[in-house]
């Protein structure tokens, strides 16, 4: 799925509920009419905003993007604004049944919000993508969720984000959450994320010698106070791949200390979460963090600890079995180490 604002089509009338447009001034313009009455925007064809733009989803009614095989680009918003702002009281749904289109987004070198989400210290809003390609890279910000929280401020909290399908990719560089929170002198919660289909790929790293980094999912970095906490995620289906360099793959952020781990439900699909230096746990809190979090597979509460990488969880008990104890049909093949877990759930036909 792709989202790029181009001249290469006409403008479109706007002010309905649903429209189709072909570029930046009129995307913009059916996007905030949408939001009054809601609606759907169609892409007529590929756009690419310009440097210094962004798109904005306004307060209100759920809007919805369908990019109906075309690509959207923002890539050169000013350093206080995401690229796509959606911030808390506004929802933008993404789709793109008829494929493949993209939506590519990415804050400045030196940008302090989300890439989707908030601004500088704004939570982010709801974000729902059904299909597509969204690929979203942050520097102090999330990749997707919450701005950074400024010099007196704690980091942005992380949006509600939920992927129903598609690929996604959301990056942050410098502190922030790939999804969830912002940094911050504290970093902001990881807020809701709901993964039912698709590929999900979050990440977070820091520009060295900096050492704050968000969670691959959950909390955002903390920069002389605690990391954010790791919020609550689902995952019912799909594949999700979260990564951190010192945060934990899913849960925490680093800090000091790190954030707590939140609560991580598991239900199906396959997830993988690591702390690639080992300093967070794969899921759970990060390093030093006060609290694990809790995990649970299928609805069963699990809740060993990680003798290292941070306060964490581990994968079930021996005595557990591979078979769930609530749905005996379901399977899953779990393993943990130092700042790992992984697991995969498959059913027993």
């Amino acid at each position: 799925m792709s989202i790029t604002a181009s001249a290469d089509a006409g403008p479109s009338a706007v002010g309905d509920a649903s429209s189709t447009v072909g570029t930046f001034a009129a995307l913009q313009d059916a996007v905030t009419a949408a939001a009054t009455t809601g609606g759907t925007v169609t892409l007529g064809a590929s756009v690419t905003a310009a440097y210094g733009q962004r798109l904005d989803v306004p307060i209100g009614q759920p809007v919805t993007l369908d990019l109906n095989g075309f690509n959207l680009t923002v890539t050169g918003p000013i350093q206080t604004q995401a690229a796509i702002h959606v911030r808390i009281g506004a929802s933008l749904t993404i789709t793109d049944p008829d494929g493949p289109g993209t939506v590519t987004t990415a804050t400045v070198g030196n940008g302090v919000a989300a890439a989707i989400g908030g601004d500088v210290g704004e939570n982010g809003g709801a974000i729902i993508i059904d299909s597509g390609s969204v690929n979203a890279t942050a520097v102090q910000g999330a990749g997707i969720g919450g701005g950074y929280g400024g010099l007196a401020k704690p980091g942005g909290m992380g949006a509600t984000v939920t992927v129903n399908g598609g690929v996604v990719n959301a990056t942050s560089t410098d502190g922030g959450a790939g999804i969830g929170g912002g940094a911050g002198p504290a970093g902001g919660e990881g807020g809701v994320v709901t993964v039912t289909g698709g590929k999900v790929t979050a990440t977070a790293n820091n520009l060295a010698p900096r050492p704050v980094v968000g969670a691959g999912i959950g909390g955002g970095g903390g920069d002389g106070a605690g990391g954010g906490g790791g919020g609550t995620v689902t995952v019912t289906g799909g594949t999700v791949v979260a990564t951190s360099s010192i945060g934990s793959g899913i849960g925490g952020g680093s800090g000091s200390p790190g954030g707590p781990g939140g609560t991580i439900n598991l239900f199906g699909g396959t997830v993988v979460a690591s702390s690639v230096n080992h300093d967070g746990a794969g899921i759970g809190g990060g390093v030093a963090a006060s609290g694990s979090g809790q995990l649970t597979l299928d609805g069963a509460s699990t809740g060993i600890p990680v003798a290292d990488g941070g306060a964490g969880t581990a994968a079930p008990a021996p005595a557990a079995g591979p078979r769930s104890p609530l749905t005996p049909a379901l399977e899953y093949t779990a393993t943990a180490s130092t700042g790992y877990f992984e697991i995969e759930f498959s059913w027993d036909r």
